[in-house]
C-alpha cells in the first residue's frame, strides 16, 4: 500500500491520550565469546514488547505495521529503591527549548517542572535519579493492534528507521532527521517490522566479530499521499495526528495558564511503586533530510490491502 513518496490517559490540558500502549525495543548484550552462533530469535527479551494492563502482562510485537503521527521528546525512566522498582516520566513535548515538562513519580506528586533545561539541571542536582534521562519518543497507528502506541526510540531501533527511510528516500542514514517525517502533510510515513534484526556493535554499526553482540531491528519504509490509492486511511491516519498534536499541545496550553498563578514549588524525590505485505514503494516527495532541530525535537488490518 506504500505509494511513492514525493502516558498519562488525560493530560493536564484536560485532553484524552491516544496513546494505548507504550512499547520499548531491547537489542540484546551478547558476549563476543557467545555472538558467532547467536541467534536473537531465541532470546525473548530481544526485540518489541508492550505492557497490556487489561492482560495484565508482558506482549511481544513481533510483527507490525505503524503509521508515523508524530516524534516528541520527554524525560523518563526507571529507578530501583531497595526491592521497588520507581516509574518516572514528564509530559511529552515537541520543542525542548521552550515547552514546558513537568515530571512526577508514577502515582506520585509533580517533582520538577520546566524546560527540558531546567528539568535537567534539577536533576544533576538529585543522583539517586540517575536513570532518569532524556528520551525520544515517536507515536505509531499500529495496524496488527488497531491503536496508538508510543515507542520508546533506542540508539539500535533509531538506527534501524533511519536505514529504512534512507532506502526509501535513496539517501545514506546520517542525513536522516527523523523529526522531518512529518514535515509534509501530504503524505505519511509508515514502516513495517517482520521480525528481522541486524547485527550490530555496541555503537549500532555492522558487527565484525569484535566486542559485544547487539541487535536492530529491519524495517521497511514507504509513504501513502493525500491523493493516493488510498485516500480514506491517509486521512484516518491524518485525524490521528491532529488527536496526538492536541494531546501534546494541551499540556503547554494548561501550563501556560497555570504560569501567572501559583508557583510550582520543587518536591523532594518521592519514589511510588511501579505498575507495572513489503510492497511498492514511493519516493519521498522531499527525503527527510537533517536539518536543524528542537535542541534535545480503527482500520481493520485483516482486511487491509497493503501490499507489503
Amino acid at each position: 500500500m506504500f505509494e511513492q513518496p514525493s502516558e498519562q490517559l488525560v493530560n493536564k490540558g484536560g485532553v484524552q491520550s491516544p496513546i494505548k500502549f507504550w512499547v520499548d525495543y531491547k537489542p540484546g548484550k551478547i558476549p563476543q565469546q557467545f555472538a558467532k552462533q547467536f541467534n536473537p530469535l531465541s532470546d525473548e527479551k530481544i526485540g518489541f514488547s508492550y505492557w497490556d494492563k487489561e492482560a495484565a502482562q508482558k506482549m511481544k510485537l513481533e510483527n507490525w505495521t505503524g503509521w508515523f503521527l508524530g516524534l516528541f521528546s520527554q524525560v523518563g525512566g526507571t529507578v530501583q529503591q531497595g526491592s521497588t522498582w520507581v516509574n518516572y516520566n514528564t509530559n511529552l513535548v515537541a520543542d525542548t527549548r521552550t515547552d514546558i515538562m513537568s515530571l512526577r513519580a508514577q502515582g506520585g506528586t509533580e517533582l520538577v517542572r520546566g524546560t527540558y533545561q531546567e528539568v535537567k539541571t534539577w536533576l544533576n542536582n538529585n543522583p539517586e535519579l540517575a536513570g532518569v534521562k532524556y528520551q525520544k519518543i515517536m507515536v505509531l497507528y499500529i495496524d496488527e493492534l488497531q491503536c496508538v502506541c508510543a515507542f520508546h526510540l533506542s540508539q539500535k531501533f533509531e538506527a534501524g528507521l533511519r536505514a529504512a527511510v534512507a532506502v526509501a528516500s535513496n539517501t545514506t542514514p546520517s542525513k536522516i532527521n527523523l523529526f522531518n517525517l512529518g514535515a509534509l502533510t501530504s503524505e505519511t510515513w509508515g514502516f513495517k517490522f517482520s521480525n528481522e534484526f541486524k547485527p550490530v556493535d555496541r555503537e549500532g554499526e555492522d558487527y565484525t566479530g569484535k566486542g559485544e553482540l547487539s541487535f536492530s531491528p529491519v524495517l521497511t519504509a514507504g509513504v501513502i499521499k493525500i491523493n493516493g490509492a488510498h485516500a480514506e486511511k491517509f486521512n484516518m491516519l491524518s485525524d490521528l495526528t491532529s488527536l496526538t498534536t492536541l494531546y501534546v499541545e494541551g499540556a503547554q496550553a494548561h501550563f501556560q495558564q497555570q504560569k501567572a498563578q501559583t508557583p510550582v514549588q520543587h518536591t523532594n524525590v518521592q519514589h511510588a511503586p511501579m505498575s507495572q505485505a513489503v510492497g511498492v514503494f514511493e519516493q519521498p516527495t522531499v527525503p527527510a533530510q537533517r536539518t536543524a532541530q528542537p535542541a534535545a525535537a480503527a482500520w481493520d488490518a485483516k482486511n487491509d490491502d497493503l501490499p507489503f
